[in-house]
């Protein structure tokens, strides 16, 4: 009754209370599936509903345990998200009865391309990413949603932003064409950041904007709109708005944390003390670094943990204490060459031995 009414989530909390772990499954299988429910889908929630189920049930249904590695991606524990894939991935190879195991082992490579992406792996996510766009059908608006997001993260890894911008101005059309404006909103952060970085920051303000007003729900923001405070935190800060840049960074984590979303492994945390720095607010400051790198470090990513780094580097500067910044360079210049730029890092290496230089 409540499925043929499109009142997914409602099915779900029915199915559950029934006490029958399989056929709740099912129900929940088919809530995620639904392009309107999962866009709107809260990863607490739909965390709430993996724990009500026994795990050799969540294990027999592939789409449940392609999702669920999709929520621990989300929220951060990559080694959580690459054991429940390496899981359906045996499963499907053992033999596993679905109709959906082709399209299932496609969703599987999109994946595997979505985690090298973040992890820097630049030539191995585009590969992925261009074999799955191949394989996915045009009216797979999820799949090729996230694949051209996907190169466009990857093109931005490797600085070419040209390209980054038309990969995220291709995820953000298919997404919106299909309804899903909801789940767009973190491809249009990232549109707003290639912009920051071609020196585009009125158009990235704009794309701010229309990125919040994407995540709005029934009048009220999303979790997902906690996006958005990193690239508009980024332009405030640069155009010199110190307190309207550290209220969008706070508002942005406050929004994340309600959806147990991660503060982009660090980053917000690491610009909010920057800006509070500027502001005077030392100890605030100094919390919000030691809480980014943290983060940052949890995340067991080398790429996030070296930016986090050299924040930790950029404050340390800004204290007076080159002692503890020379340190971090002399260990940076030995680190070997990545696939990614590090032009931040490099930056602040740059920072370290000038200031060295004025001292001698």
């Amino acid at each position: 009754l409540f499925e043929e009414h499109d009142l997914d989530s409602d099915a779900v909390k029915h199915a559950l209370a029934t006490g029958r772990a399989t056929y709740a499954a099912d129900v929940i299988e088919r809530a995620v599936l639904d392009i309107a429910t999962w866009s709107k889908l809260e990863v607490a929630t739909f965390r709430s509903w993996l724990a009500q189920l026994p795990p050799d049930v969540v294990r027999s249904h592939p789409w449940l345990q392609l999702f669920a590695s999709r929520t621990e991606y989300v929220t951060g524990d990559w080694r959580a998200a690459t054991r429940l894939l390496e899981e359906l991935e045996e499963s499907l190879r053992s033999g596993l009865a679905h109709p959906d195991s082709e399209q299932i082992e496609k969703l599987v490579l999109a994946d595997r391309a979505s985690y090298a992406a973040v992890r820097g792996e630049v030539a191995e996510a585009m590969g992925y990413a261009q074999e799955a766009l191949a394989h996915l059908a045009v009216s797979d608006a999820i799949g090729q949603t996230r694949m051209r997001a996907i190169l466009g993260v990857a093109h931005a890894r490797a600085g070419q932003v040209s390209e980054a911008a038309r990969a995220f101005a291709g995820a953000i059309e298919t997404a919106q064409a299909a309804g899903m404006g909801f789940a767009a909103v973190i491809f249009v952060c990232h549109l707003a950041e290639v912009q920051i970085a071609q020196g585009k920051l009125h158009l990235a303000k704009a794309t701010c904007d229309e990125a919040r007003a994407l995540g709005m729900v029934g009048g009220v923001p999303s979790s997902h709109s906690g996006f958005v405070g990193l690239p508009e935190g980024r332009i405030l800060y640069e155009w010199n708005q110190l307190s309207a840049a550290e209220k969008s960074l706070v508002d942005g984590l406050n929004l994340l944390g309600a959806g147990q979303i991660p503060e982009h492994f660090g980053n917000m945390y690491a610009l909010l003390a920057h800006v509070q720095w500027a502001l005077g607010k030392q100890s605030a400051a100094e919390e919000a670094i030691q809480r980014a790198v943290q983060l940052a470090q949890g995340g067991n990513i080398p790429r996030i943990s070296a930016l986090a780094r050299a924040d930790r580097t950029r404050l340390w500067l800004a204290q007076g204490r080159l002692d503890l910044a020379a340190t971090w360079a002399d260990k940076f210049c030995t680190t070997p060459e990545p696939q990614y730029l590090r032009d931040y890092e490099e930056l602040t290496l740059v920072r370290v031995r000038l200031a060295q230089t004025r001292l001698e």
